[in-house]
């Protein structure tokens, strides 16, 4: 099927699209770029990449992919998907080539994604209330996100399920508001994580998998409730060869 694009202009070097329905050979491309970019165990396989980027039947989760390019070479990609049930657009993965970082390719992409996930809302009548993704603890983009941006963290425990060829890992889930205000209510953290685990890592009875069930109760605790950092941890500096700054894993 040929790739239906929507090309938003940047600069004179870049160009960003939203590729509605990626060829394989694309497909491919981006999946070389995340594995090349992105920490060991944080990337699904290829065949499972494929299906993500595939619409589900139900139309619950409607997949989008942004691919900044300088001509024919990939730069950078981001993968999301927006969860028609509780009105949030979830990021999986962005990943810059390391040669082109500093130049602006990650912002660029995630408010293109962003765009595409509150075209998807207005189809139901209205913006996109929150984007939301997995951020390894401790790194620079979780950060960005809660000291920088104002997004809020939820449920203590989260944790990446061990499915798609990928690795169980803790990490932190992050709420950034687009159209809300304010941080997620206990009951929408529940519903989006939910919908995380049964339309994006395809579990089909969340509530009788452990992971989900011991993270939905963090949400109810005092300290896994949502909310905002206000005092910037003190980091150590990372070696150059981090590859966490990517944004990741959001599957």
């Amino acid at each position: 099927m040929a790739s239906e694009r929507r090309t938003l202009p940047t600069n004179a070097t870049h160009r960003k699209e939203l590729i509605v329905s990626p060829s394989p050979k694309r497909v491919e491309a981006v999946h070389r770029l995340l594995k090349d970019e992105m920490a060991p165990g944080l990337v699904e396989d290829l065949p499972s990449l494929i299906q993500t980027l595939s619409p589900s039947v139900c139309g619950a989760a409607v997949p989008l992919l942004v691919c900044a390019s300088d001509g024919p070479a990939l730069r950078g990609a981001m993968i999301g998907s927006y969860l028609t049930a509780v009105n949030v657009g979830m990021i999986l993965y962005g990943a810059v080539a390391r040669a082109s970082r500093g130049q602006g390719i990650y912002r660029g992409m995630r408010n293109r994604l962003t765009s595409g996930f509150s075209s998807e809302a207005s189809r139901y009548g209205g913006a996109v209330d929150y984007t939301v993704s997995e951020q390894q603890p401790g790194s620079s983009l979780l950060s960005a996100y809660l000291y920088r941006w104002g997004a809020y963290e939820a449920a203590r425990d989260y944790e990446q399920p061990p499915v798609q060829g990928l690795e169980r890992k803790p990490l932190k889930l992050v709420f950034l508001p687009v159209g809300a205000e304010g941080p997620p209510s206990d009951s929408l953290v529940t519903r989006v994580i939910r919908e995380i685990y049964k339309h994006v890592y395809r579990i089909e009875d969340p509530e009788h998998n452990e992971s989900f069930r011991r993270i939905v109760q963090s949400t109810h605790t005092g300290q896994g409730r949502a909310r905002q950092s206000l005092e910037p941890p003190v980091y150590v500096a990372r070696p150059r060869s981090d590859r966490s700054s990517n944004e990741g894993p959001g599957r």
